[in-house]
């Protein structure tokens, strides 16, 4: 994409990276201006970071006009596989046994997609934005599911007898049953490190105002409900 960008002379190339890339802290508050060194655990990480620096070298030895927007963890319609919109409809199904101890930085999909056209419209080449609401603890995130559909809030296990329980049910997963595990390790490294992500830069610079997790869930279980996705 950024050769046939160049090729066909954009004005404007927006990059969607993810927070990931950023130098993160368990509790800590963290931002775009800092990028993670050392090499993130997972395939996914891995690659975002190598993606995130061939844009970057491309911006400053190349002059490539990109912006790059951070993304925290999506949720809202359309429901993609493997987001967060799966972990809340677990939630509402009460296929969560128990929850996990931790929480992510999350943003609703329509402000993800206000935040790319305003950087398309408003952002100076080669700047960088963390897009991201609030963070929210996975306990929380069962609560207000609750609150809409009446689903159960599961207990939730320290954080040392998830991994245990993870690694586990991801290895017999694996070699036996061939089905999704109890928690699979992505969706634990989401949420156990626990940073809390600013986006104080996109919206003092850009104007960028998202919705609170609370109303961006209700607008979420509506779809969820209308496309018979809720038992």
């Amino acid at each position: 994409m950024v050769l046939v960008a160049q090729e066909a002379k954009v004005q404007k190339f927006i990059y969607t990276s993810t927070m990931d890339v950023l130098d993160i802290s368990p509790g800590e508050v963290f931002d775009e201006s800092k990028i993670c060194t050392e090499t993130k655990d997972s395939p996914y990480q891995v690659s975002k970071q190598q993606a995130d620096l061939y844009v970057t070298k491309k911006i400053f030895t190349e002059g490539f006009p990109a912006v790059i927007l951070h993304l925290s963890a999506v949720y809202g319609p359309p429901l993609v596989t493997g987001t967060l919109n799966a972990f809340l409809l677990k939630f509402a199904n009460n296929e969560v046994p128990v929850s996990i101890s931790g929480g992510v930085s999350v943003v609703y999909s329509d402000d993800c997609a206000e935040a790319h056209l305003l950087a398309e419209q408003r952002a100076p080449i080669g700047s960088r934005y963390l897009v991201s609401e609030r963070y929210i603890s996975v306990s929380d995130m069962a609560v207000e599911v609750s609150k809409h559909i009446g689903s159960k809030v599961p207990a939730e296990l320290p954080a040392i007898v998830a991994k245990g329980v993870s690694f586990v049910t991801e290895n017999y997963a694996n070699y036996v049953t061939k089905e999704e595990p109890m928690i699979p390790s992505g969706a634990l490294s989401v949420v156990t490190d626990g940073g809390r992500a600013s986006s104080n830069k996109i919206q003092d610079e850009l104007g960028w105002v998202p919705i609170s997790f609370e109303k961006g869930l209700k607008k979420t279980i509506k779809f969820m409900k209308a496309e018979n996705l809720i038992n």
